[in-house]
């Protein structure tokens, strides 16, 4: 949970296995791109996770590329396409996914649906991907995305359905202000769309703050 990890490369010639990671440099998770070279996600010196690019001929992270560096959105992985790195992200529950291209240059992101949550991205093609996204609202499906000059999300057939209707509902997400230190909270709503907001409704609240884990937009048609 804490990014406590050794990293090893292997010689498939030679069979001889070389370190190239301790556990103080906090690499959390390595992949090969098509380039062949090995991008890693690293939380030293950013909290909420970098993403850093080596040479696997010669591992030195001292010499590693910073491609995506840390900002206010936790990176909980990555993947490499021919010519674009799309970082899967969380923003107090829900997701994002950015995408940049291979110098480290962003172009925007993915367009998600509203308030949810991505919960695996899978490279195809070229630069197409596979990811699976899921709702309060909405059960869990996968969509493609061209990540073209003019991409586009599609729906696939691998979707969950409900056998109950959520179109009457609607979420949003508010931000209240902590009343210590002012501390902007993310607060996401549930409700239904005709809802007077005259604070009569009842509401149940529940809320979770730990260990690095967001209470991330789901449904479980299931229950």
């Amino acid at each position: 949970d804490g990014g406590e990890y050794w990293r090893f490369l292997l010689d498939t010639k030679s069979g001889k296995w070389t370190r190239f990671a301790d556990i103080p440099d906090q690499i959390i998770h390595a992949s090969f791109g098509p380039d062949n070279k090995l991008y890693l996600l690293s939380i030293k010196d950013a909290p909420s996770g970098k993403v850093i690019r080596i040479d696997p001929a010669k591992p030195d992270l001292a010499k590693a590329d910073v491609l995506v560096p840390g900002s206010d959105a936790t990176i909980q992985g990555f993947v490499v396409t021919k010519s674009k790195l799309y970082t899967q992200d969380v923003l107090g529950g829900p997701s994002q996914v950015r995408i940049f291209d291979l110098k480290g240059k962003a172009s925007g992101t993915v367009p998600i649906p509203p308030i949810s949550s991505v919960r695996q991205i899978v490279a195809m093609d070229g630069d197409e991907i596979l990811f699976r996204n899921q709702s309060y609202t909405e059960p869990p499906a996968w969509f493609t995305f061209e990540g073209k000059s003019k991409p586009s999300v599609q729906k696939t057939v691998m979707a969950m359905t409900s056998s109950v209707s959520f179109a009457d509902a609607e979420a949003v997400r508010e931000m209240a202000p902590s009343a210590k230190d002012k501390t902007s909270i993310p607060i996401n709503i549930v409700r239904r769309k005709d809802m007077k907001l005259d604070g009569q409704s009842p509401m149940l609240l529940t809320g979770y703050g730990g260990y690095g884990v967001s209470l991330m937009p789901g449904m479980n048609p299931i229950y």
